[in-house]
Order: C-alpha cells, then sequence, then structure tokens
C-alpha cells in the first residue's frame, strides 16, 4: 500500500480561479484604466490652458472624451469636432442630447 501520499504534488496544482475572482479583476483592470484616461484628460485639458469663450478645434475627436470634458467645465466655448467614421458622429449626437 502507499504512503497516503496523493500523486500530485500541491506545488504542481493548477487551481483555477472562481468566477468571482477574475470578475474582480476585471472590473479592477477597468476601473484602473479608466482612472488613467481620466488623469490624463484632465492633464491634456490644464496644458491647453483653455478658456471660456474661446472656440475649439478637435481632430479625430474619437468618442468625444476631452470635448465632453471641456464642454461640461467650458460652457461658453465654440466647438467644432471632425471625426472620418459616422459611427462616431452617432454616438457624440446622442450623448449631448
Amino acid at each position: 500500500m502507499g504512503s497516503g501520499k496523493s500523486a500530485t504534488s500541491p506545488l504542481l496544482m493548477f487551481v483555477a480561479p472562481s468566477q468571482d475572482v477574475v470578475a474582480d479583476v476585471l472590473i479592477f483592470r477597468t476601473v484602473y484604466t479608466m482612472r488613467l484616461r481620466l488623469q490624463y484628460l484632465i492633464y491634456s485639458c490644464n496644458r491647453a490652458q483653455i478658456q471660456d469663450s474661446q472656440t475649439i478645434l478637435d481632430l479625430g475627436y474619437g468618442q468625444g472624451p476631452f470635448t465632453s470634458h471641456v464642454a461640461l467645465k467650458h460652457k461658453n466655448c465654440c466647438f467644432t469636432t471632425v471625426t472620418d467614421l459616422i459611427s462616431q458622429k452617432d454616438f457624440i449626437k446622442e450623448q449631448c442630447k
């Protein structure tokens, strides 16, 4: 008979993470990424030294985070945004309603 030891060494066993752990990691990564993007956005806006009543041209604005952030902060600015994707234009129009 054997000595009662398992055939698999505990150091070599793979334990799949639970779904809760995977979900927590995904949530953390998403929140962390969003926080980094927000910090960069605030940094960019401060660096641009935007003042009320300025006219702002945003080229290749993506989903519009820069323009949206500045528009909320400086209500009297005039924005012109340029993109080459109709889906982005539709998304921004919907967000501005």
